[in-house]
């Protein structure tokens, strides 16, 4: 009887692993390709477009078509300015740089093809007040090197300490004026180069837990959920219309603390901070996109990643 229940438990255990298949056909409608359109352009620099095809979801193909025979036509305010050139692989550009102020409008037509435009203004900067930066320091750590000597044939090796890496958190402090006449968009980039020599490292890891962030270091309760991080660290004027405002964020960082003795020249690092005004279109696209990336879709909606380009896809922002 023993034997006859270990058979059974066994069998229980195999069918867990027995699965069926079952292929169903797709009989949905196929949707053609549709002008995908990627722009996003400031005003001190020319207008330049990424222009490619769509594919269905169901093609086995994870490439998109770049789009090289687009005439691309661009307006501002309302009047024709010029027919962007395409460079290589989808890449047009337009020799314009538009001002602050300006509607800029892109009309794409492409043979065999539905026509599209997108359009998106160039929205007046902040007035930035004052930056203010205060370090703590959270630890150190020796650089330990080996080194090996040879003395009458007898090699002997030591671990000497070269210097020590020393960390530290900056807390920045940006102080900012608020647009009352507008409803205002905002995205925050900070990034930190280091330059060594010919090579150049671009780090963008940086903490924005400021209120009007949405983000927050205290522990929500509930089940674990990255909705809310913000990964693009944008945010509006909501809270803050027409005032002056301190916005906090902060960055780890590290120094390099050398002994007199294996002084060398250290690599050049700069810290930069943009506080971009955005257009609204393009703060709903990386919303949107965030929204996207964060989801567990099996328990929720799918989520639609805006876009502003009326009978196609992407943004202009």
């Amino acid at each position: 009887m023993k034997k006859i229940n270990t058979y059974l438990w066994l069998l229980c255990c195999l069918l867990l692993f027995v699965a069926c298949e079952k292929q169903i056909d797709f009989t949905g409608k196929v949707t053609n390709s549709e002008i995908v359109i990627s722009s996003f352009i400031t005003p001190d620099s020319v207008i330049k477009a990424q222009v490619s095809e769509s594919r269905f979801f169901l093609n086995d193909d994870y490439t998109f078509k770049s789009i090289e025979n687009a005439i691309i036509t661009v307006y501002i305010n309302g009047s024709l300015r010029e027919t962007m050139q395409n460079l290589s692989n989808g890449i047009y550009t337009a020799s314009i740089k538009p001002k602050v102020g300006d509607v800029v409008k892109l009309i794409a037509k492409v043979s065999s093809m539905k026509d599209v435009s997108c359009e998106t203004d160039i929205v007046q900067p902040s007035e930035l007040i004052q930056l203010d930066t205060i370090s703590t320091w959270t630890g150190s750590k020796p650089i330990l090197d080996t080194v090996t000597t040879t003395i009458n044939n007898e090699s002997s090796t030591q671990i000497v300490v070269k210097g020590k890496y020393r960390f530290r958190t900056i807390n920045i402090t940006l102080t900012f004026k608020d647009n009352l006449a507008t409803q205002n968009y905002y995205r925050l980039v900070v990034d930190k180069t280091t330059v060594n020599g010919t090579k150049v490292n671009v780090n963008y890891e940086y903490s924005l837990d400021d209120i009007i962030s949405g983000n927050t270091k205290e522990v929500v309760p509930g089940p674990p959920s990255t909705i809310g991080k913000n990964v693009y660290h944008v945010f509006t004027d909501e809270i803050i219309n027409g005032k002056q405002y301190p916005l906090i964020f902060s960055i780890k960082d590290t120094i390099t603390v050398l002994e007199p003795v294996y002084a060398r020249p250290l690599p050049k690092r700069t810290i930069h901070i943009d506080l971009q005004n955005t257009s609204k279109s393009f703060y709903l696209y990386l919303k949107t996109l965030d929204a996207k990336a964060s989801a567990n879709e099996l328990f929720s909606e799918p989520i639609q990643i805006y876009t502003n380009v009326v009978g196609g896809i992407g943004i202009l922002g």
